[in-house]
């Protein structure tokens, strides 16, 4: 089976899956790296027009409204639907942003702040705005991505994807494992721009 690809829409939310995906699932996927949710479709859809591999297309639906995410999700289904010319793929959506993972409940919450304890309202306000959360609470700048990484680098080994409530990381390791990906792969990656075919 061709090496299966998880298309994110940017480096933080490769960064972030990559901590929260199981090593067995990191060694035999290749991450696309694209520019926005707009880049990260075409580049979805380029590749399965070519029937090249697997395709998981991992988007931010920057809404908590489940109308909105119900027609975003059918939106992206049709389009991806429509350019692939057999090879399978899968639609994760992560509600609101992939930092969801990161705040996912008290004890990763906890994790992040040193072991302090999380009060139920700032609880809410981080799953409900992750990403703005994390700026605001570790005091992030202009270098968001630096910034996450020291967040990251803080989280407890024992906050797995098994935690998620979204189920996003748990879905991409089970599309991945029925696809039936190859024994060994080297994760390098590869970037691409909104309109443009995938750089290796």
């Amino acid at each position: 089976m061709k090496t299966p690809i998880i298309i994110v829409e940017g480096n933080t939310d490769k960064m972030i899956l990559s901590r929260f995906l199981a090593k067995e699932v990191r060694d035999i996927v290749e991450f696309g790296v694209a520019n926005g949710s707009t880049a990260a479709q075409a580049l979805a859809r380029s590749i399965l027009s070519t029937n090249v591999r697997p395709v998981v297309l991992v988007m931010d639906t920057d809404t908590t409204d489940e109308r909105r995410i119900a027609e975003i999700r059918e939106l992206v289904e049709y389009s991806l639907r429509e350019a692939s010319s057999g090879s399978p793929y899968k639609l994760c959506l992560a509600i609101p942003t992939i930092e969801a993972l990161l705040v996912q409940d008290e004890r990763a919450l906890a994790s992040l702040g040193g072991g302090r304890e999380i009060q139920p309202f700032e609880l809410d306000y981080a799953r409900q705005n992750p990403k703005q959360y994390l700026r605001e609470r570790f005091r992030c700048g202009a270098d968001y991505a630096l910034c996450l990484s020291k967040v990251l680098a803080n989280l407890s080994p024992d906050v797995t994807f098994e935690d998620d409530p979204r189920g996003v990381a748990k879905e991409i390791v089970d599309f991945v494992r029925s696809a039936g990906a190859p024994a060994s792969r080297s994760n390098t990656g590869f970037h691409a721009d909104a309109g443009n075919a995938p750089r290796r």
